[in-house]
């Protein structure tokens, strides 16, 4: 997100929690790690992003205007890492060093990103999905605007709740049907019921809400979702694809409010909403990072442990942003979304 406007200090904090989850699930992916918790995390880290991400979703007023601030936000920043570590970067190490660091050269790299795992910096995926998801609720959101003018304003969210989750249930299912994702199509259309629950939270005061909320209410409310969400994810499965569905989105969305509600009692952790704050940046250049770091984890991990490993390795990434965020808002602000490159007025 562009830094314009009055910050909220607890959801630079939700997104840096977020964020470190992220960068903690794919650093230990180099040594295929496997907690008991994972179930648990897994169940929040990516529908929280895409509720965060709801929660501040405008249409601006048009939609020329509109698209020209999410190209801006999301589409200039995936475009720009992309050509640069998925294209540029394995294409020039191969051919001039004939080191091996993506799976595709040549031509093909250029459209590789429609293929999942076939290209370096693979978390870059979710910024061209925030960008697929975006378009498509900008017609739902105005579907919501027309049926409130013709009829009135709980007929218009019926019917965005109702595309919604259309969408998410048809993404879902086909995702559990077929192993290929082509462009991560349909973890666009699986998660906009996250997206669309975090967009009627921010529509309805829900941030208010929060707001108000005392630290005894807040810490009640946050044992209840904590234990509907962990209850969900360790106990709760089912071989059913709807009722699965309805799980999943149940975890998800309580994990997620879980971990807005916790930082809305926390309010600021320095370093933690630093990331936050700039979670873009992260999200665009840890990727490389961990695969930087994957041969030498992997020869430590012949005589050191394992889970010390990942401990130090995810933590030597997050420090490294303390120089990597101001550098890349000073040389780089147009492709990691601090300022636009397409006049936006």
């Amino acid at each position: 997100m562009m830094n314009t406007g009055k910050r909220i200090a607890y959801i630079d904090l939700a997104k840096g929690i977020c964020i470190m989850l992220v960068v903690f699930f794919h650093t230990k992916g180099i040594l295929f790690r496997e907690y008991w918790f994972d179930p648990f995390l897994s169940s929040f880290r990516l529908p929280l992003y895409f509720l965060l991400s709801g929660l501040f979703f405008r249409d601006y007023g048009s939609f020329r205007r509109f698209l020209t601030k999410k190209v801006n936000r999301l589409l200039v920043p995936f475009l720009f890492f992309y050509l640069l570590s998925a294209v540029l970067l394995p294409n020039v190490m191969h051919q001039v060093w004939g080191v091996n660091f993506g799976t595709i050269t040549g031509i093909r790299s250029l459209w590789a990103f429609l293929w999942p795992g076939e290209y370096p910096n693979i978390p870059i995926w979710f910024l061209w999905c925030l960008f697929l998801m975006n378009l498509l609720f900008w017609f739902f959101e105005w579907a919501n605007r027309y049926c409130s003018r013709r009829w009135n304003s709980f007929s218009g969210v019926c019917l965005l709740v109702f595309l919604s989750l259309l969408c998410g249930y048809f993404g879902y299912t086909l995702k559990c049907a077929y192993s290929v994702d082509v462009g991560n199509i349909l973890k666009a259309l699986s998660a906009m019921p996250f997206f669309c629950f975090g967009y009627l939270v921010g529509r309805n005061d829900g941030l208010t809400f929060l707001a108000n909320l005392s630290k005894l209410k807040a810490l009640a409310l946050f044992v209840l979702l904590f234990g509907i969400c962990f209850s969900f994810s360790q106990f709760v499965t089912s071989d059913d694809v709807s009722l699965s569905f309805l799980l999943q989105f149940v975890e998800g969305a309580t994990g997620a409010m879980m971990i807005v509600v916790a930082s809305r009692m926390m309010v600021r952790i320095p370093f933690v909403s630093y990331i936050g704050r700039y979670s873009i940046i992260v999200l665009l250049t840890h990727g490389i990072l961990v695969r930087c770091l994957s041969p030498f984890c992997l020869r430590l991990s012949s005589f050191l442990d394992a889970d010390l490993i990942i401990f130090v390795a995810t933590l030597l990434i997050l420090l490294s942003y303390l120089l990597i965020i101001p550098l890349s808002c000073r040389y780089l602000p147009y492709f990691v979304a601090q300022k636009p490159l397409f006049p936006e007025k």
